[in-house]
């Protein structure tokens, strides 16, 4: 029996999932790139395995591969191995003069595939850490660790854990059903504006179908709203959502994407409403059922876009709304509910007939108050993250990173800037998304404003950010590499000037990823 023919989802990280995307991007690939975590049987039906990647590459999925056993009258596969996380820095700029940083922390996955249809996934990780100025000031304005939950706040060093799991069930060759508790990513970029895998880990039952040329992936979640306590779970607010995703290969070359989503709390002032029935249909548009509820629920919709332009490089493209008006939007004088946001990149792979580099270029745009809701229970985000662009929204960004591999070796640089507009005078101008919409400003007879909204207003910040990171892979059966780099980081706007320059050095295992590029 393959082990390729079972059901495991290959790890949410970008380090692993780089290696293969000039092949899965190829035009003569029917493969639906923007749904991830990827499933191991997609992967084993482009012939990833055996074709395109030498085996140091491809590590976790087949390198630790452990002889079959029997379970009954089914054949199982069991991969288990340690998760290791350690690395030491000097931040050159640190403002309290204390200049060690460190992350110390690990853990274990076990995975066992159970006959061809079904696969079982648990791992656990638990960390301390002490972080650079910006990312501890986060921790001690949010109480969460960037990606990993409750941190605390006050004095570091800061501690985290994160447990993440899930049952993977194949029981037709065109549908995929899951139940777990992790992180999912919708998009071809580097950043994702409908759905992305910035915030902590979340319960979910997801459903994927794939039919000629079109995947269709349903996902229910439940999530928390901890901004009245994150370490105490008395104060927490339940909240669900809904997500709805169509990719549609058209032609070789084109892809098209259709996205929806649903986000309610679990209570409101008359009832407890939990897990609203009406959203379970899977095949149903969201606005007319909220309408029918009565309910002012926080519907998004977007739409994606995939061209193959050459056998090697790439376009791709994202929209997403949550209000609009087109007579505002002509009106052109940033009415508050003009709530949207695009983003459009290019990739290419090989270029030069380097093997083994690849560039990719991406620039975000999210005008002011989108992802946020009059209730901020509603708003998208989870365990005071966002669940898409960690800069919330009133933003605009650049993402450029160059990426080359060669045999065990990785170096890759990453260069961002962004600008933004921070709330000020005690109103909020469209950035914080966990602030109510009527937050706003407000004229002289106590009424707020509507309109004045645009991208850097009220307090505009600047942000630099470089990375360069040089790894080699130790070993290939469970992923550890270790890896030194450079880190800076500048921020600044009026009246402040705030940089990051750090030197580290590390050894850790590729399976998990965290954003702290904000």
């Amino acid at each position: 029996m393959e082990l390729w023919a079972q059901q495991g989802r290959a790890p949410l990280n970008r380090d692993i999932y780089q290696a293969y995307q000039e092949h899965l991007n190829d035009k003569d690939v029917d493969f639906h790139t923007s749904i991830k975590p990827y499933l191991r049987k997609d992967l084993n039906r482009e012939t990833v395995l055996d074709t395109v990647l030498p085996p140091h590459i491809f590590y976790w999925m087949r390198a630790i591969d452990k002889p079959k056993r029997e379970l009954g009258k089914w054949e199982t596969n069991w991969r288990a191995g340690p998760i290791v996380d350690l690395s030491i820095g000097a931040d050159l700029n640190d403002p309290n003069n204390d200049a060690m940083k460190y992350i110390a922390g690990g853990g274990l996955f076990v995975e066992a595939d159970i006959g061809p249809t079904l696969t079982v996934n648990l791992s656990a990780r638990s960390y301390t850490a002490q972080t650079v100025s910006y990312v501890d000031s986060f921790i001690n304005t949010w109480e969460v660790m960037p990606g990993m939950g409750y941190a605390g706040g006050g004095k570091a060093p800061h501690n985290f854990s994160d447990l993440n799991g899930y049952v993977s069930f194949t029981p037709h060759k065109w549908f995929n059903l899951q139940v777990g508790r992790g992180k999912n990513f919708i998009g071809d970029g580097y950043r994702s504006l409908l759905l992305s895998d910035n915030a902590y880990s979340y319960p979910y039952f997801k459903l994927e179908t794939h039919v000629w040329h079109i995947k269709y992936m349903v996902l229910y979640t439940a999530m928390k709203d901890v901004r009245m306590g994150p370490g105490n779970s008395k104060m927490h607010n339940e909240k669900y959502s809904t997500m709805h995703y169509l990719s549609w290969n058209v032609s070789k070359r084109f892809n098209f994407s259709f996205f929806e989503s649903i986000v309610w709390q679990g209570q409101d002032t008359l009832v407890d409403r939990g897990f609203e029935m009406s959203y379970l249909n899977p095949m149903i548009f969201f606005r007319p059922v909220e309408y029918s509820l009565g309910s002012a629920d926080n519907a998004l919709m977007g739409f994606g876009l995939k061209i193959k332009i050459a056998d090697k490089s790439q376009l791709y493209a994202q929209f997403v709304l949550d209000e609009f008006l087109m007579a505002e939007v002509r009106g052109g004088e940033g009415w508050f509910g003009n709530k949207q946001g695009f983003q459009i990149g290019f990739k290419t792979f090989s270029p030069f007939k380097i093997r083994g580099l690849a560039l990719q270029t991406e620039f975000n745009y999210v005008r002011p108050f989108m992802y946020t809701h009059g209730s901020p229970t509603q708003n998208y985000a989870h365990w005071n993250q966002a669940l898409a662009h960690p800069m919330g929204s009133n933003f605009y960004e650049s993402v450029n990173i160059i990426d080359y591999r060669f045999k065990r070796f990785h170096i890759q640089e990453q260069f961002n800037y962004a600008f933004t507009g921070s709330d000020t005078a005690g109103y909020s101008y469209g950035n914080n998304i966990f602030r109510p919409e009527s937050d706003r400003p407000v004229d002289e007879e106590g009424h707020s404003i509507d309109h004045g909204y645009y991208v850097g207003k009220a307090s505009s910040e600047h942000l630099f950010y470089n990375k360069i990171r040089i790894g080699y892979i130790l070993d290939p059966s469970t992923g550890l590499r270790i890896e030194i780099g450079h880190l800076y980081r500048q921020r600044y706007g009026e009246g402040f000037n705030d940089a990051t320059n750090m030197f580290f050095v590390g050894i850790r295992t590729t399976l998990f990823q965290n954003y702290t590029d904000f």
